[in-house]
C-alpha cells in the first residue's frame, strides 16, 4: 500500500491531496483520516451480503488481506476455521495466533497453488464436522529425524578433487536410485510411501475416502514459508536426501523427471514436485 505525497505549491490542490492523506493499493483507495475505503471492492459481486466499500470481511484485526489472495484460515492449533475467497486462483494458507485480546496472522504460500487449493477444498469437505486436523507443522529437527531414520545421519563432507567427487556421486547415486520406491521392505527414501501416510493414519485420516482425490491425497505439511501436500512433502524430504548425499541438483532433478516418464507413460515430472525437490535440497547446509 503506498502513502500518496502529493504536495504542490505547499497548498492542498484536493481534499485528497497531502502528505499521507491518503493511499493507493493496487485495485483500491482509502483515506486513513475518515477510515474509509472510497472505491468499490473489485469483486464485490462475490460478496453480495455484504457492502462493497468492505475490506478484509470487516474485521482488519481477524482476517488480514496481505496480498488480496484467497485464503484457507487456521486456528493456531492447526485447525480449519474457514475459508475467503477473493476470486483469485492464487490460494494461500493463513494461520491465526491469538495473544490475549491480540491476533496475528502467519501466512503460507501453497508449493501447488492452483491444484492444492482444490486438494484443500477437497479435504475440507471430507472432513468437516468431524474435527479432524489435515495440516501440520514440520520443523528442521522433524526432517534431519526423517534423515536419521532412513540412515543418513549427517550430510556427506564436502569433497574438492574431481576424482573424490565422481566416486562419492555415483554411490550417492546408486544409493538413491536403489531405494527411491518403498516396497514395504526397501526404499527407505520413499518418504511418503514409509513415513508420510503411516503418520497420516495413525492421525485418524483416512486416505481411502471416495471423495478423497483418488483414494491418495489426506494432508498437508508446513515447514518455512510453505505448505506442501503430502506427496510434495515427500518429494521435498527427497530432494532433501540428494542434498545429504551431496548430488547436484541438475542430476537430482533430471532423475526425478525421467524416473516420472518411467512409471507413468513418458510424462515429464510436474513442476510442483521438481519445486519441492528443490525446496529440500536447498535446506541442507
Amino acid at each position: 500500500m503506498l502513502r500518496d505525497d502529493d504536495v504542490r505549491d505547499k497548498k492542498l490542490t484536493s481534499y485528497n491531496e497531502g502528505m499521507g492523506n491518503s493511499y493507493s493499493t493496487e485495485y483500491r483507495f482509502y483515506d486513513n483520516r475518515a477510515g474509509r475505503w472510497l472505491s468499490l471492492d473489485p469483486l464485490a459481486s462475490k460478496f453480495p451480503w455484504s457492502s462493497p466499500y468492505v475490506a478484509m470481511g470487516n474485521n482488519p484485526v481477524i482476517f488480514t488481506d496481505v496480498r488480496g489472495d484467497s485464503a484457507f484460515v487456521f486456528d493456531n492449533d492447526l485447525k480449519y476455521v474457514n475459508s475467503i475467497d477473493n476470486g483469485k486462483d492464487n490460494w494461500e494458507i493463513n494461520v491465526l495466533h491469538k495473544n490475549g485480546n491480540s491476533t496475528s496472522t502467519q501466512v503460507f504460500n501453497l508449493n501447488d497453488p492452483i491444484n492444492d487449493s482444490e486438494r484443500m477444498k477437497t479435504l475440507i469437505e471430507v472432513y468437516e464436522g468431524k474435527n479432524k486436523q489435515f495440516l501440520f507443522y514440520k520443523s528442521e529437527r522433524d526432517e534431519v529425524n526423517y534423515m536419521r531414520g532412513s540412515g543418513l545421519q549427517e550430510p556427506l563432507s564436502k569433497t574438492s578433487s574431481i576424482e573424490g567427487y565422481l566416486v562419492q556421486s555415483f554411490i550417492s547415486s546408486l544409493f538413491l536410485a536403489n531405494n527411491s520406491h518403498w516396497d514395504g521392505k526397501s526404499g527407505v527414501l520413499d518418504f511418503w510411501g514409509k513415513d508420510l501416510i503411516v503418520e497420516l493414519v495413525n492421525k485418524g485420516l483416512n486416505p481411502l475416502s471416495e471423495k478423497n482425490n483418488k483414494g491418495l491425497l489426506i494432508g498437508f505439511f508446513i515447514t518455512g514459508t510453505k505448505a506442501y501436500n503430502d506427496m510434495d512433502y515427500g518429494n521435498r524430504l527427497w530432494g532433501k536426501a540428494a542434498g545429504y548425499l551431496r548430488l547436484p541438483l541438475w542430476f537430482v532433478k533430471f532423475g526425478a523427471n525421467q524416473d516420472n516418464k518411467n512409471h507413468h507413460n513418458g510424462e515429464n515430472d510436474d513442476p510442483a514436485d521438481q519445486r519441492a525437490i528443490e525446496d529440500g535440497w536447498n535446506s541442507v547446509k
